[in-house]
């Protein structure tokens, strides 16, 4: 079940941007609650922003696009143990959308890593995912886009795992407070 974020788009609009931003409203919520605002934090937790497609999902070195990025799993399991709250945030198609779900629950994604499934969020623009992350309060994404990055606040730590050059090369004027990884090993080194 889909709907639309008027809170986030109300302000866009008034720019004349209406911009296409879906959540998705996990089945287990009543029809009558609706997921706007984030969860409350104490000051020891952090709110984590993860791409999934070349970030959870596949492996660019090797372009297994349907296995698990290596170690991602089992690091993405320590933030949540260790307290951090997990988002998923991913651009896509309506037809990518099925895939990514059906690929989740192949792979046992939520009990595997202790990510609950209501954060699970969507876009249809790659700059998009910039809403998301000033909504949900988020001060650290993980992508392996570097135009997502771009459209980031300066605050925002961020971790570019694997970028493409040619993307890196587009938007390497705009990256501030970032961190290029080349796996989750690395991502992992850095905060623990």
């Amino acid at each position: 079940f889909w709907m639309l974020v008027g809170m986030v788009t109300a302000a866009h609009c008034q720019q004349k941007k209406c911009w296409r931003l879906w959540i998705r409203r996990p089945s287990s919520l009543p029809a009558t609650i609706t997921k706007n605002q984030p969860e409350p934090m104490n000051n020891d937790r952090l709110r984590i922003g993860i791409d999934l497609g070349w970030t959870v999902k596949g492996h660019k070195p090797t372009n297994e696009r349907d296995l698990p990025a290596p170690d991602s799993f089992r690091v993405i399991s320590e933030l949540v143990r260790r307290g951090d709250v997990v988002y998923i945030i991913s651009k896509v198609t309506s037809e990518q959308k099925a895939r990514a779900e059906k690929w989740l629950q192949d792979y046992d994604f939520f009990n595997k890593t202790g990510v609950k499934p209501e954060n699970l969020y969507f876009c249809f623009e790659r700059k998009d995912k910039s809403l998301f992350v000033k909504a949900l309060g988020i001060k650290m994404m993980i992508d392996d886009r570097a135009e997502v990055m771009a459209h980031l606040d300066y605050d925002v730590i961020k971790f570019l795992i694997n970028p493409d050059a040619d993307d890196l090369g587009r938007h390497k004027d705009h990256l501030f407070n970032t961190k290029i990884v080349k796996d989750w090993l690395e991502i992992e080194r850095a905060l623990f």
